[in-house]
């Protein structure tokens, strides 16, 4: 039995709209195989093993859920630093 994939976007599998502009920007429109599998398990929090050949986007896969995260945090702690501004 044949396996039948379909590609998705960047921000159908969990990617802010930063993400998506920045990889948009180098031209980066679509995820491959890999990326689509990975993105969204790796963005749950799940544990992944995967294998791919060369070129295929394996560093993005994991990278990109990171970036995604440290993007999160980074606004939350702006918003909680807003906060006590605001308190003096």
């Amino acid at each position: 039995m044949k396996e039948v994939f379909v590609l998705t976007s960047f921000s159908e599998l969990g990617l802010g709209a930063a993400l998506v502009t920045a990889l948009a920007a180098g031209n980066i429109t679509s995820p491959t195989k890999i990326q689509a599998l990975a993105i969204p398990e790796i963005l749950a929090g799940k544990d992944l093993l995967g294998q791919a050949p060369t070129g295929t986007g394996k560093t993005l896969a994991y990278l990109l859920p990171l970036f995604q995260r440290l993007d999160g945090e980074l606004e939350q702690a702006i918003t909680e630093l807003d906060a006590k501004i605001a308190e003096c």
